[in-house]
């Protein structure tokens, strides 16, 4: 006597589902490598005001009693300090953005 035990379920279901899943995924890739250009291209900006940042507190270094210079550094300094805060403001309002909440909520420093 031979007996056989089996099952048959429909899978239909869970084909589509994998299918929409795939279809998710590739339009995902485009949006991922979009994102990883922004972060390389974020991750270069910060440099640009450091440049003259590190400069500046070079030229005050020597400068020793000559105010002018001293001042025109310190100026520079400043300037490029307050585009880093801008630069770092924007990408603290990129990731709010990224998380559902509004650009302007700010955490209290």
């Amino acid at each position: 006597m031979v007996q056989i035990f089996g099952s048959n379920s429909d899978i239909t279901r869970d084909r589509q589902m994998e299918e929409e899943l795939r279809n998710l995924a590739a339009g995902l890739q485009p949006a991922s490598l979009r994102k990883d250009e922004l972060l390389a291209t974020l991750a270069h900006e910060p440099r640009n005001p450091l440049a003259p940042v590190r400069n500046g507190l070079q030229v005050m270094k020597p400068a020793g009693g000559q105010q002018v210079k001293i001042d025109l550094a310190q100026a520079m300094v400043e300037r490029q300090l307050t585009q880093l805060v801008r630069l770092a403001d924007g990408l603290m309002d990129v990731g709010r953005i990224g998380l559902g909440a509004a650009p302007n909520d700010r955490h209290p420093h």
